[in-house]
């Protein structure tokens, strides 16, 4: 299950031992006849495999001097042309829950698997370069300026070497009793990383030696039950090179000064999918499925799209002027991002939830879905 079912089923299962919350089920809202601004193509589709299981939230897409890295649960990894063509596929021996993450330089390939394995392929043919063992699952994984950063099940953050997969540090954090699965990887910020934490906290530390450079609260746990009192960041950060946005599960959008750490606005907007991020505007798709726009100056809400409430949306994946969205049903929707109106749609886009979107052009944008199906769609004016 994902992240979104995750929770629901906690809440659920509060319920029913007698949290006291007696939550109503909502209807997903009909989808209602549209108008077509932009025609949708698949241009073509892969399979990398099985994901093994659907709470896979660390797996992504990337895509590097027009070659497409992505990988699948089973342990599929694949390389694949701008064009869709197999440049090669290899199949790891464990379950993949994060990656791939790409160094150009080095010309390495790494992903994480739920036994704590950290590999490196060389991404040329997909052979194993080296394998580092941590202590329990990684979640996500980023690399930068030589290095691989990893965040694993522990609380844990851990510098490796890019080349032969030594440890250079660990920063450890205090977890919560019972937070949602999964994490967003840090992000590079100038000569630091951003990251976010199950406990409401967003902080910054220097790539060199993991030594934190502010630390801001964006969440406060409240209620009397864990599954009421659960702020994790789990959408993962953004940044326009002065600001961070961060949202956290029953918290608020955030936007932080990148230099300080400091509050510049909130937005009472609760989400635990990923943002997107483009045109001075922060998309985000709330708890109940709405999907906002948020100004990146001052957090006001410049449109807001709630014909999608309830349908389980996917994160939000921005392209040229388009944000596209999928739903429960796997039905691709586009809307304007200037005004928030659904000018677009392709049905049967994804089988099963969506574990990654990437925009490639301004017109073209590649799904993965749980299944392990990778495709790419374009879109076209209609008149």
């Amino acid at each position: 299950m994902n992240r979104r079912q995750f929770l629901l089923s906690a809440v659920a299962f509060a319920s029913l031992v007698g949290c006291g919350r007696n939550e109503p089920i909502h209807q997903p809202t009909p989808l209602q006849a549209i108008v077509p601004k932009v025609r949708l193509n698949r241009v073509w589709a892969q399979s990398l495999g099985k994901m093994g299981r659907r709470d896979v939230p660390g797996l992504r897409i990337v895509e590097n001097d027009e070659q497409i890295f992505a990988a699948a649960g089973n342990g599929g990894v694949a390389a694949l042309s701008s064009a869709g063509e197999l440049l090669w596929k290899t199949n790891l021996s464990s379950a993949l829950v994060s990656g791939p993450a790409v160094s150009p330089v080095a010309e390495l390939v790494y992903l994480g698997t739920a036994r704590g394995e950290v590999f490196a392929l060389r991404a040329k043919t997909g052979e194993q370069h080296w394998k580092a063992q941590l202590e329990t699952e990684v979640l996500s994984v980023l690399t930068v300026a030589g290095r691989v950063f990893v965040r694993s099940a522990d609380g844990k953050l851990t510098a490796l070497d890019g080349l032969d997969g030594k440890v250079l540090w660990v920063l450890d954090h205090d977890m919560p009793a019972l937070s949602v699965r999964g994490m967003a990887a840090p992000i590079p910020v100038a000569n630091a990383l951003a990251l976010g934490w199950e406990d409401g906290f967003v902080e910054t530390v220097l790539q060199v030696n993991g030594e934190r450079a502010w630390d801001a609260r964006i969440a406060l746990p409240r209620g009397r039950t864990d599954i009421e009192r659960m702020v994790d960041v789990q959408s993962s950060l953004l940044t326009d090179e002065s600001r961070i946005f961060a949202a956290a599960t029953n918290g608020k959008v955030i936007a932080l000064d990148l230099q300080t750490g400091n509050q510049l606005w909130a937005s009472d907007t609760s989400t635990w999918v990923d943002m997107a991020l483009a045109e001075q505007r922060l998309f985000v798709v709330a708890e109940d499925d709405t999907v906002k726009a948020l100004s990146t100056e001052s957090g006001r809400v410049l449109w807001m799209q709630d014909t999608l409430k309830y349908r389980r949306l996917s994160k939000a994946v921005a392209f040229g002027s388009f944000v596209a969205v999928t739903d429960m049903e796997g039905v691709l929707h586009i809307l304007n991002g200037a005004d928030g109106s659904i000018i677009g749609r392709g049905e049967g886009a994804i089988t099963t939830g969506l574990a990654d979107g990437l925009a490639l052009t301004d017109r073209r944008l590649l799904l993965l879905d749980v299944t392990g199906n990778l495709s790419l769609w374009q879109t076209s004016n209609t008149a």
